[in-house]
């Protein structure tokens, strides 16, 4: 008499699911840390356009300004333009964060600079202060003149 199988075996079905979960473990994994490099690249871009217009408004205010929201204010030059546009204003940053005055990105100046940043993935600043220079490891800023 010959055994005809009909199916499979656990053992058989075991692997099998063994391997799907392990390989979709490895693509989460991957996954994430691609939408963590995403956010960064984004919050770069996003603080290298705003270091710009806090530049340009300082050289053609003769001042910094007092907030980022400030940027929106329309500029001299008579043809109704703004240092940035609403859709260059990011209400939150990448991470969903904001940092007030209507901006994800937070805006600290003094006599001899500026900083813009953002408080990271953890959405905390943990600088401990308002002044330029000082950001914790996992804020993302740069500083200007």
């Amino acid at each position: 008499m010959i055994n005809r199988r009909k199916g499979f075996s656990l053992p058989e079905i075991s692997v099998v699911i063994l391997t799907i979960m392990v390989l979709s473990s490895v693509a989460v994994l991957y996954a994430t840390d691609t939408i963590d490099s995403s956010r960064y690249a984004k919050s770069k871009g996003d603080l290298a356009m705003l270091a710009s217009a806090v530049s340009r408004y300082r050289y053609d205010m003769k001042a910094y300004p007092a907030t980022l929201a400030a940027l929106k204010n329309v500029s001299p030059y008579g043809d109704g333009s703004q240092w940035v546009t609403t859709g260059m204003f990011p209400a939150t940053d990448p991470w969903g964060n904001s940092c007030g005055a209507g901006s994800g990105y937070c805006y600290a100046y003094s006599a001899t600079g500026f900083a813009v940043w953002t408080m990271g993935k953890n959405g905390a600043n943990n600088s401990g202060t308002t002044v330029p220079g000082a950001f914790s490891s996992d804020d993302i800023g740069l500083f200007g003149r």
